[in-house]
């Protein structure tokens, strides 16, 4: 750069003035071809970067075009409310009959009441849900609140609530999983040592299969009468003969000797008597034990002495079952039964799912699956129109138009050219099918006007849709004997707008190309830097020179006026 704060003093030229015209002369023509350069770069770029993004959305259709299951979509005709249904492509077309019997529900059992604030007792409660289990540790001074807290804190499956009534608190609990394998059962270890007294954790425990009666025996008590009881064991049932001499320990002997899945024993209740505990062995829901007397010598079945002191019905202890669990149930076509934990079934019918949504038992309602040929007819519009916009966006990068005098940013770019030759080759070429006949597009109803736009012949497409459907996966998807024309065309498009493809390529070159062009601009600016200082350096010297010689000119003028016999002009 000039080393002169002012340059010019010395030879009166306006030298930043000449120096910033002879650096622009050179730099303003540059900078203008190269900004011309790098707008049609960007404009390229752009352009290239909206036909790959319309290229997707074609690509996005023509993925479904080469799918088999876009030709085996379902339609389905259910009006009912009790159900809904989804067909899958592995469904044939038929109806059936349905009759929801039950629909699948979560157990849910309610506790005794308690007071608010009163410490329940101390042990171990092991939550049991189905084939799941949780020990929790239950402290001494733990109330309803703290269970319920440490029950939610398991994700077992079960949601511990406490319900405030006008006798006390509640607790709560319901399964979040529906079935009758989904049941609740609580097992209690009470510190107390008691399992079946009236006090302590022992009023927590639960077992759908386990019931208590509600009078108490000594030990070696006789029940001092002659006669016989039936014992229910869910489905299960056993007559047992009792004699007026027999202890209720005998009872209890003869119980479990009637062949019945269950058990019965003899518990402390705490107070020195005892509680005759039956206990069922099978799964929930073929589970309640009940007692019948069917004679009582002392001739009254319904007072409180003799065997009439056994009768019992099925009411398990501490907890009141509020909702069952239970499977749901459908029945096919009158005659076929079947059964879920949940209220789905999506392997009675081959590929079709069912949903129960509410019990109607007498209802019988019909629904039909067939083959959805509208989906494939609205398919094949919408590839006509993703085509279309692919198309007009060629157009819009590609066109000249003589009359406006204008012309797209792609003109004459070899590979949009490339590109749709191999698509309209592709797309008029007939495919040939298994049977060894050829199908074409135009065959569809599908054809190309003459400025290069898709149509469909709607009559056509429909008449095709109804005599030769099942032409029409083989035709688009098939991989053999020749692959399907949807397989072919997206093909052609991966290759171009995928990852790496051909449109990437060039938009590397051309962003290679607007990097050499910065380059040369950098390289540019460095060199009229450079040319700017020397041209200061030189014009400076320059300055000085000149500055030299009027002072030395200066300096003679003033000598030559002070001679003698000079004669001053004036």
């Amino acid at each position: 750069m000039a080393s002169l704060s002012s340059p010019g003093i010395g030879s009166g030229l306006d030298i930043n003035d000449i120096v910033t015209q002879l650096i622009a002369a050179e730099t303003e023509p540059f900078n203008a071809q190269h900004g011309i350069k790098q707008e049609l770069i960007t404009e390229k770029i752009s352009g290239f970067g909206s036909l790959k993004s319309t290229l997707s959305e074609l690509d996005d259709v023509l993925f479904k075009l080469k799918l088999p299951t876009t030709f085996n979509q379902r339609e389905i005709e259910n009006s009912s409310s009790n159900f809904s249904v989804i067909a899958g492509t592995a469904s044939s077309p038929g109806s059936y009959d349905i009759e929801v019997k039950k629909v699948a529900e979560a157990q849910k059992i309610t506790s005794q009441a308690f007071g608010a604030s009163e410490s329940i007792g101390s042990g171990t409660l092991d939550l049991t849900l189905g084939a799941n289990t949780r020990s929790l540790t239950i402290e001494a001074g733990d109330t309803l609140t703290d269970i319920r807290d440490k029950v939610n804190e398991t994700s077992i499956g079960v949601t511990a609530t406490i319900v405030t009534g006008d006798n006390g608190s509640y607790l709560s609990f319901t399964s979040t999983i529906t079935g009758l394998e989904n049941s609740i059962s609580v097992a209690i270890t009470d510190d107390d040592g008691m399992e079946f007294d009236d006090a302590g954790l022992s009023r927590l425990a639960y077992n759908s299969g386990q019931t208590v009666l509600g009078q108490t025996f000594t030990a070696g008590e006789t029940l001092n009468s002659t006669g016989d009881i039936t014992l229910t064991n869910g489905s299960e049932t056993a007559n047992i003969a009792i004699a007026a001499t027999d202890t209720i320990e005998d009872v209890v002997n003869n119980i479990n000797g009637a062949g019945l899945n269950m058990t019965a024993s003899l518990e402390d209740d705490g107070l020195g008597n005892k509680k005759l505990v039956l206990t069922s062995l099978n799964t929930y829901g073929d589970n309640q034990i009940g007692i019948t007397i069917n004679n009582d010598d002392d001739g009254n079945l319904a007072d409180a002495n003799g065997l009439s002191r056994l009768a019992h019905s099925y009411s398990p202890s501490n907890f009141t079952e509020n909702q069952i669990a239970s499977d749901a149930e459908i029945l096919i076509d009158g005659s076929v039964s079947v059964t879920s934990s949940t209220n789905t079934f999506d392997s009675a019918i081959e590929g079709v799912e069912i949903t129960a949504l509410k019990s109607a038992i007498g209802t019988t309602e019909t629904f039909s699956v067939d083959i959805d040929k509208a989906s494939t007819k609205a398919e094949i519009e919408s590839f006509v129109e993703a085509f279309n916009n692919a198309f007009d966006k060629v157009q819009e990068l590609t066109k000249v138009d003589l009359e406006a005098e204008t012309k797209g940013i792609l003109v004459g770019d070899s590979t949009i050219r490339t590109m749709m030759s191999q698509i309209r080759r592709t797309m008029a070429e007939p495919i040939e099918l298994s049977d060894g006949s050829t199908l074409s597009l135009s065959a569809l109803g599908i054809s190309t006007d003459r400025d290069g736009v898709l149509s469909v012949d709607f009559d056509r497409l429909d008449t095709m849709l109804e005599s030769g459907f099942d032409n029409f996966g083989e035709f688009f998807t098939n991989k053999e004997p020749e692959e399907g024309i949807g397989r072919r065309l997206s093909s052609i498009i991966d290759s171009y707008r995928d990852t790496g493809g051909l449109i990437d390529i060039r938009l590397n070159s051309l962003q290679a190309e607007s990097g050499r062009l910065d380059d040369e601009k950098t390289a540019f600016t460095d060199r009229m830097d450079k040319q700017e200082a020397r041209l200061y350096a030189q014009f400076n010297a320059m300055d000085k020179i000149v500055a030299t010689l009027n002072a030395t000119g200066n300096f003679l003028t003033g000598q030559l006026e002070n001679l003698p016999g000079v004669v001053k002009k004036d």
